[in-house]
């Protein structure tokens, strides 16, 4: 049979399932131990960079998801949690069903090589990532169409899938002293938004609720730009020109300031050397887009953890290439008691920026009076942010123009801050009604599920609210008795 008549089958991809198996059984043999065993054995795996998107079987990222969502709330990943959570999620058929989780513990011998298999599995997906990042180019250079430019582009995105190539010479194997180097680059420092961003060429989320002032707040860090003497790009992919020209008069900027502030909204996508070509030659000090979820949708991708990782090698990569820090506004989960620290979509969002903000709104910003905001660090990896702050906004009373200022405080993230957890309310009313009399907080948080601090906040909201009352019992106890029953669809 000629050559060009012959049938080739394309070999299998990449892939660690024994390994993926191991690891999961290393998880759920240690939930099963203890809430301390599996945290380590978490953290050793996060160490080896692995997240739940590097499993070629979806159905093991779907359980390995569940078992990190048991311990963001501070629970073991048990077999038992761990299909409970699953059908919670809607997801244990999807998963493999109860038997499936059940042989996986069973199968488990041991726990010491988590990291081992992590390692495994990340090494396999970033071999898959290869295959698909290259591709394209091979089969386009054998049919004599591959563009260079195109080929370049590939080039760099497989660069950066390795986590950084050699250079030509191979000079990636060769040790240099330490100042050498750092070849003089400046260490990361906050030096934006009183102390709260970071420049140098760091990504920083800035994630809440719709309506709580993302988009404003990416205002004024422009504005500051401006003001400051320097160049804003604004990348906006969700709001209007207009609408950020009508907040930027608002922060009093004269019209050389406003000159300073260049506005981006993409029509088409553009290749990452176009991109790294247009903020070279505009040299910004700092790049603000609106937002994550928008530009995942104008690049034709979803909120996976592959296609979090491509828009970062299709576009922040390039627009951070000249050093400027980014900006981005991220929208968060519905469900508070579950999201924890992500925001919508893969954790490949969290573990790909220098530092995470959360807003949430203390007093409601409207015009002619003062709003304030909490500034949550639900990230930081260089160690040098609050804890958290407060933004408090004054619009004038006769003009509306805005000021604002940043304090840090030290404030627990977990108090109350405005928020209502109408689902765990909800939860903790039923409870004491089926107990059909008080019982203590303590015995409150053991029988409600969800995060100790969110279960405390919906005690103290019903009490506040007169759904409950609270008295001090013996030992000092706080007893908590039912007042009238509260349900959330009642709102």
């Amino acid at each position: 049979m000629s050559r060009d008549r012959q049938t080739v089958e394309s070999p299998p991809p990449p892939q660690a399932t024994e390994a993926e198996e191991r690891l999961l059984g290393a998880i759920l043999l240690a939930g099963g131990d203890s809430l301390d065993h599996a945290s380590t054995v978490a953290a050793h795996v996060r160490d080896a960079g692995l997240d739940p998107g590097d499993f070629y079987r979806e159905s093991h990222a779907r359980i390995w998801r569940a078992c990190l969502a048991l311990l963001d709330r501070g629970q073991p990943p048990d077999p038992l949690l761990v299909i409970g959570e699953l059908e919670r999620a809607g997801e244990l058929d999807d998963a493999g069903g109860r038997a499936r989780v059940q042989e996986l513990a069973a199968a488990a011998a041991a726990t010491a090589n988590a990291a081992h298999y992590a390692g495994l599995i990340r090494d396999a997906a970033r071999q898959r990532e290869l295959i698909r990042t290259l591709s394209p180019v091979l089969d386009a250079a054998r049919s004599g169409g591959c563009d260079p430019a195109r080929a370049l582009d590939a080039i760099d995105r497989a660069r950066v899938v390795l986590d950084g190539a050699a250079p030509a010479g191979g000079g990636g194997w060769q040790p240099v002293p330490v100042a050498d180097a750092a070849d003089g680059t400046p260490a990361r420092q906050p030096d934006r938004l009183g102390g709260l961003l970071y420049g140098a060429g760091a990504v920083t989320l800035l994630s809440g609720e719709p309506g709580v002032g993302k988009s404003m707040l990416l205002a004024a860090i422009a504005a500051e730009e401006a003001i400051a003497g320097r160049t804003a790009l604004y990348v906006d992919l969700e709001g209007s020109p207009g609408m950020l020209l009508d907040r930027l008069h608002a922060a009093g900027l004269t019209g050389e300031q406003l000159a300073r502030i260049l506005y981006l909204r993409p029509q088409v996508r553009a290749e990452p050397t176009a991109i790294r070509q247009l903020v070279a030659d505009l040299r910004p000090s700092l790049v603000a887009v609106d937002s994550y979820d928008a530009a995942l949708a104008a690049y034709g991708l979803e909120t996976t953890n592959e296609d979090i990782r491509a828009l970062s090698i299709a576009l922040l990569e390039p627009l951070r290439s000249g050093g400027a820090p980014i900006v981005v506004a991220d929208h968060v989960a519905k469900d508070r008691e579950r999201r924890g620290r992500y925001t919508i979509g893969g954790q490949a969002k969290l573990a790909l920026c220098d530092a995470h903000l959360g807003l949430t709104v203390i007093t409601p910003l409207r015009r002619g009076s003062a709003g304030r905001l909490r500034l949550t660090a639900h990230k930081d990896w260089h160690g040098h942010l609050p804890r958290a702050a407060t933004l408090d906004i004054t619009s004038h009373p006769a003009t509306g123009a805005l000021s604002w200022a940043v304090r840090a405080t030290d404030d627990d993230a977990d108090d109350d801050d405005g928020f209502r957890p109408t689902g765990l309310m909800e939860r903790v009313s039923r409870a004491l009604e089926i107990a059909g009399g008080p019982l203590s907080r303590t015995q409150l948080e053991r029988q409600v599920q969800g995060k100790g601090a969110y279960v405390r906040q919906a005690i103290d909201a019903l009490v506040r609210e007169g759904h409950a009352t609270e008295v001090q019992g013996a030992r000092s106890a706080r007893l908590v008795s039912l007042a009238r029953p509260y349900r959330e669809g009642d709102e």
